[in-house]
């Protein structure tokens, strides 16, 4: 795990853009181009989204979205808004077959607040 400094959060989800600016610096100097934030489905199965390094402030924000009624096992109707995946900017990964991407595991959170049908907290 990389020992990131400046990634702590103040709240669920939140982090400060200097703090994010910080973190995306550190990994820039280790030659990350892009960042992968992975949550794990009901049958063991990761999930993620990837993104440029340049787009993690967006990222870490909720931008990276998925269709929870689509996704067996998230316990959403097809009316149902969308699922946010917010990276847990604390335990950062530099994947070491392939150093250009950081992994991060992810929190799903609906309409700004932790999913109750998150695996990471279940």
């Amino acid at each position: 795990m990389l020992a990131v400094k400046g990634g702590g959060e103040k709240a669920f989800g939140m982090h400060s853009p200097d703090a994010i600016w910080r973190i995306q610096e550190q990994l820039r100097e280790r030659g990350v181009k892009y960042c992968i934030g992975a949550y794990v489905d009901i049958h063991g199965i990761p999930k993620a989204k990837v993104v440029p390094l340049d787009h993690l402030e967006q990222m870490a924000n909720g931008s990276e979205r998925y269709t929870g009624y689509a996704l067996d096992g998230l316990g959403q109707a097809p009316h149902d808004d969308e699922i946010s995946s917010l990276p847990d900017l604390g335990h950062i990964i530099q994947l070491p077959w392939e150093p250009k991407v950081a992994w991060m595991p992810a929190d799903n959170i609906f309409q700004g607040k932790p999913y109750a049908l998150n695996t990471r907290v279940a």
